[in-house]
C-alpha cells in the first residue's frame, strides 16, 4: 500500500500521454482485448479467493487493481484516440454538467470514500461477507460527496490559485503566441526546458512544415510533420 507500489496507474497515464504526444494511438481490437482480459482477470482474482486459493487480502485487491486499471486504460485511450460512434457518445455523455461536476469532484471522492466507509463500518462488513443496508451506503454516498465539495471548494481552488504565486510558472494557453527564448520562467519552467528539450528542438529542417505543441506551460516543440 506503499506510495511505490500503488503507481501502476499514473505510470499508465503518463504513458498515455506519452503515445498522444508521439501520434501513436491505441484503439480499436486493442482497446477491446484490454477490457476482455480486465474481466477475465476479475474472475479468477475472485474465484481464487472463493477457493482459498487466494488467501492474503493485498494480494487480491492488487491484482483487482490491476484490472481496473487495464479498464481505465481502454476507456481513455477511445477517449483520446477513438474518432468513431463511441468516442462520440462517451464524449456526448460525459460532457453532460452532472459528470463534469463529479469529474471535479473525482479526487477528493477518492480521498475521502474510504475513511467514510472505515468510520460507517461499511468496509469491514464487506469484508467478512455481511450485507450493508442500502440506507447505510446512501449516507456513505452523501457523506463522501459533501467531503468532496468542501474540500474542491475551501482546499482545493484555494490552493491551485495559489499556487501560481510560486515559481513563476503560470498556465498558459496552449493556442497562445508562443513565448520567446528569453522568457525563462520560474525553477519548473527552467527544470522542464532542459529535460524536456533538446538542442535539436531550436534547429528548422528545409522544406519541412513545422508546427509547434506546447508540452509545458510555456514551452512548445516543434513538431515536424
Amino acid at each position: 500500500m506503499s506510495l511505490f507500489t500503488r503507481m501502476l496507474s499514473l505510470s499508465l497515464g503518463g504513458w498515455l500521454a506519452l503515445r498522444e504526444f508521439e501520434n501513436r494511438p491505441l484503439r480499436g481490437w486493442r482497446c477491446v482485448a484490454l477490457v476482455v482480459g480486465a474481466l477475465v482477470l476479475l474472475v479468477l482474482d475472485r474465484k481464487g479467493r472463493d477457493l482459498g486459493i487466494i488467501t492474503s487480502q493485498p494480494v487480491y485487491w492488487t491484482i483487482a487493481l490491476v484490472a481496473y486499471s487495464m479498464v481505465s486504460v481502454s476507456f481513455v485511450a477511445t477517449l483520446v484516440f477513438d474518432r468513431g460512434l463511441v468516442q462520440r457518445w462517451m464524449t456526448a455523455i460525459l460532457s453532460i454538467r452532472l459528470f463534469r461536476g463529479l469529474g471535479h469532484l473525482s479526487y477528493a471522492m477518492y480521498v475521502f470514500h474510504l475513511p467514510v466507509l472505515f468510520y460507517l463500518g461499511i468496509n469491514d462488513a464487506a469484508i467478512g461477507g455481511g450485507k450493508v443496508p442500502i440506507l447505510q451506503v446512501g449516507l456513505a454516498f452523501a457523506l463522501t460527496i459533501g467531503l468532496a465539495i468542501a474540500s474542491y471548494y475551501l482546499l482545493e481552488n484555494p490552493m491551485a490559485k495559489l499556487k501560481q504565486n510560486f515559481g513563476g510558472v503560470k498556465l498558459v494557453d496552449p493556442l497562445a503566441a508562443p513565448r520567446t527564448s528569453q522568457q525563462s520562467g520560474g525553477f519548473l519552467a527552467r527544470f522542464a526546458r532542459t529535460a524536456l528539450t533538446s538542442p535539436e528542438d531550436g534547429q528548422s529542417l528545409p522544406g519541412k512544415q513545422q508546427t509547434q505543441r506546447t508540452i509545458w506551460p510555456g514551452i512548445r516543440r516543434d513538431e515536424v510533420k
